[in-house]
């Protein structure tokens, strides 16, 4: 190897012009100038373009050097560092294995040596071109989609030859995929590649494993968290070519979501999640872009935690690929007939639509003959007929309009007088109705303004209430709603959410209506939490308190109730509490799915435990907890009508109930859900 720090090359051409312009013989001179190819064999191979690597990365660095006796640009890979036997030994396998493999999408290795300093190097292909996840970061769309796929099964190709040969690369991932000029496709860096045996068999002397896999691997962490399988997570020995098959479904995975399937802050957050298989469907975790269901249930499967629910091989995750991309349904997807049936159809789209065509044009003319034949007589009937039934109907809709009309104003002015808003986007179009067509009456058009201002109070825009009741003539100080409006209002716009302790703090304002003010409050609450994502625990606690006293008319109780979090989760006190139910009112959620899992309030504040003993709690329909919620302790609790409760307790997600000997019957007690642990405790002074 040259020494990169001097350029022979320049000083062997000085060298031979001057003994030209020397030479005493002119055919001596012509001789050389016809050899130039002999010529260019006696410089010095490799030239380095800078003094400086082109690229730094895992434990190699590589330069741009031009080789003099092929005329081409090509790379050099040299460690970083190499101290001892071991290390060169280790590069030098890499470099071998990498060499051994002849593929199309696998960088040749030209040459490979030592130094005169004892460092070693190979030499290979000069790879100019781009990521695969450079290319997807800064173009990503459904119109690529295709070309993604097509680059994915190259790859696929790549890894094929690989395991025909026993070797499995174990670190396949989007920026070890390099798109070059023209399209190619290559799968780099087999650093963490490994040869097995029972393929080396079948290969052959060719790949040894002996020879060729790294013993200092073994029994240690290899690969790239993010797109390792969970069996690389552990001793070298359990990896297999499913372990590929999974990294190849993480990179269909990025293709399709330009995010790895597992991600996290932290790399035990990394580890536990990939040993877990907590990986969501491509589809929920970018619902924006669009996924096919056929290509996120390939990735799935391929991703699956054990390597037996995976595909078998990579022949067989390319071949649904295949699949997918010839019209058809992967076997992954496990599609019904009704998809199958329509995938049938596109297929084969042009065959069906010549049918569908030649069939409606023999419908057609059948059926022109046929109204044909008796158009001329039906025209004169068909005409008195029409005159009558058009008068009749104009008559008839004239009433039912006029009819329809006053049920409905009086409907809406008998629910919204209660505050009774069960659907606020209905009823807003409702009024907006009403209130164009009773322009010539300022009276019913002040209280249809009010009604309006209730609706924009409930979905919290308060500006717009405060301008609906300007319009409605009531104002501060001369109601309190008003007030509460104006209070708000200078908080938040009305396009933004109030933070949980100014939502708790407005549930607790007084209004001289109290079941108006109940109702309101309680609709508040439902709008308000089908527009909340998510909100913490502790955070949550003051809006579930101050609902439950607006439900049971207990403002004020529950001020020093807060949640007590223990290795187990959250437990909440409420023993003592005067609440008699801990759900809304069923006239509060006519709006169904998917909001109904409103419910049961105490459901967001993720709790284990909570103990409701010696409270006024009566009843338990609705009630619903989590996953992890366990027990629930209702010592000293007067229990009515025991088969309805039981009933919703068995419903309820309690894994353990703990109640007073002699709250329910032993008979009632059998009828309760078998999965729950009931725990009799003796009686309590309350």
């Amino acid at each position: 190897m040259p020494n990169k720090k001097d350029d022979f090359s320049t000083r062997n051409l000085g060298s031979k012009i001057h003994a030209y312009l020397n030479s005493e013989s002119s055919h001596i001179l012509e001789a050389d100038l016809s050899t130039p190819i002999m010529d260019s064999l006696n410089k010095d191979r490799y030239r380095f373009d800078d003094l400086k690597p082109m690229i730094v990365g895992g434990a190699k660095e590589l330069y741009r050097v031009f080789d003099e006796h092929a005329g081409r640009w090509v790379v050099i890979a040299m460690p970083i560092e190499a101290p001892d036997a071991e290390e060169k030994e280790s590069f030098l396998r890499e470099a071998l294995l990498a060499a051994k493999l002849q593929h199309p999408a696998i960088l040749p290795i030209y040459e490979m040596g030592i130094q005169q300093d004892g460092r070693p190097y190979f030499i290979m292909q000069l790879l100019e071109g781009t990521s695969l996840k450079e290319l997807i970061n800064n173009g990503v769309s459904s119109h690529e989609l295709d070309k993604w796929i097509s680059i994915f099964l190259r790859v696929c190709d790549a890894v094929i030859y690989a395991h025909s040969c026993g070797v499995l690369h174990l670190d396949i991932k989007p920026e070890n995929v390099m798109i070059g000029m023209h399209g190619r496709v290559y799968l780099i860096d087999w650093g963490m590649a490994r040869v097995l045996r029972t393929g080396s068999i079948e290969a052959g002397d060719k790949f040894d494993p002996d020879l060729l896999n790294n013993v200092s691997f073994s029994g240690t962490f290899k690969g790239t968290l993010g797109y390792m399988a969970p069996e690389q997570i552990g001793q070298a020995g359990d990896v297999g070519i499913k372990t590929d098959v999974y990294s190849l479904g993480g990179l269909l995975y990025f293709i399709l979501t330009n995010q790895a399937p597992v991600e996290s802050d932290l790399k035990n957050g990394l580890i536990e999640k990939t040993k877990n298989g907590d990986i969501l469907n491509p589809r929920q975790r970018r619902p924006n872009l669009k996924i096919p269901t056929s290509l996120a249930a390939v990735a799935m499967k391929a991703l699956s935690l054990n390597p037996a629910d995976r595909y078998d091989n990579v022949d067989a995750l390319r071949d649904d690929i295949i699949r997918y991309k010839n019209g058809y349904a992967p076997y992954a997807e496990c599609a019904h007939i009704f998809k199958r049936g329509h995938l049938l159809v596109y297929r084969h789209h042009k065959l069906f639509f010549v049918v569908l065509l030649g069939s409606l044009v023999f419908l057609s003319t059948i059926l022109f003959f046929l109204a044909r034949v008796s158009y001329q007589q039906e025209q004169a009937e068909k005409a008195r007929v029409n005159a009558i039934k058009n008068l009749n109907l104009y008559k008839s809709e004239t009433e039912r309009t006029v009819f329809l009309n006053d049920r409905i104003q009086k409907f809406l002015i008998d629910s919204l007088d209660d505050g009774d808003i069960w659907n606020v986007e209905l009823m807003h179009k409702l009024i907006v109705q009403q209130i164009g067509m009773a322009k010539g009456d300022k009276g019913l058009v002040r209280k249809f303004e009010k009604y309006r201002a209730y609706l924009f109070f409930v979905s919290g825009k308060y500006n717009q209430a405060l301008d609906s009741f300007e319009k409605a003539g009531f104002v501060a100080p001369f109601n309190n709603l008003y007030k509460t409006c104006e209070k708000y209002a200078e908080l938040k716009n009305d396009d933004e959410l109030l933070a949980p302790d100014d939502f708790a703090e407005l549930l607790t304002f007084s209004y001289r209506n109290s079941g108006l003010r109940k109702n309101l409050l309680l609709v508040s609450y439902r709008e308000y939490m089908k527009k909340q994502n998510y909100i913490a625990p502790e955070k949550y606690l003051p809006v579930a308190i101050a609902v439950l006293n607006v439900i049971n008319e207990t403002i004020g109780w529950g001020s020093e109730v807060r949640l007590e979090k223990n290795e187990k989760g959250y437990h909440l006190d409420l023993r003592k509490a005067p609440y008699q139910t801990l759900t809304l009112p069923r006239d509060v959620l006519i709006e169904r799915d998917p909001f109904s899992d409103i419910q049961s309030i105490l459901s967001r504040l993720n709790l284990y435990s909570l103990d409701l003993s010696n409270s006024q709690v009566r009843g338990f329909e609705g009630v619903k907890f989590n996953a992890q919620f366990s027990d629930l302790i209702m010592n000293n609790i007067k229990i009515y009508d025991q088969p309805a409760q039981i009933y919703w307790l068995s419903q309820s997600d309690a894994k353990k109930i703990f109640i007073s000997d002699g709250m329910f019957s032993t008979f009632q007690l059998s009828k309760m859900n078998q999965k729950i642990e009931i725990i009799l405790t003796e009686s309590e002074k309350k």
